[in-house]
């Protein structure tokens, strides 16, 4: 699977997903990689009736946690799509 197909499937897969939970009112995904050059992101979803925009500014207060849930879509991506490998 060539790297185009890869990120549609993977939008799919994303916006699929929060559309069927009701529990997320909104979702943001942000992948980069200038080795692999991709970059992709998008948001899914509204808070209050405002429509999710994936230019949204965001904050990040904990690094360490941010690591840990890359390292979670890392295995999800690697074993879905097998764009993204652990080295």
């Amino acid at each position: 699977m060539d790297i185009k197909n890869t990120k549609q499937s993977i939008e799919k897969l994303f916006r699929n997903t929060v559309q069927k939970d009701h529990k997320i009112h909104n979702a943001y995904l942000l992948v980069h990689s200038d080795k692999l050059g991709i970059h992709l992101n998008i948001s899914e979803g509204s808070t209050n009736s405002v429509p999710t925009n994936e230019n949204q500014p965001y904050y990040i207060a904990s690094v360490g946690r941010l690591c840990c849930q890359s390292a979670k879509w890392d295995t999800f991506s690697t074993e879905h799509f097998g764009i993204i490998r652990r080295h």
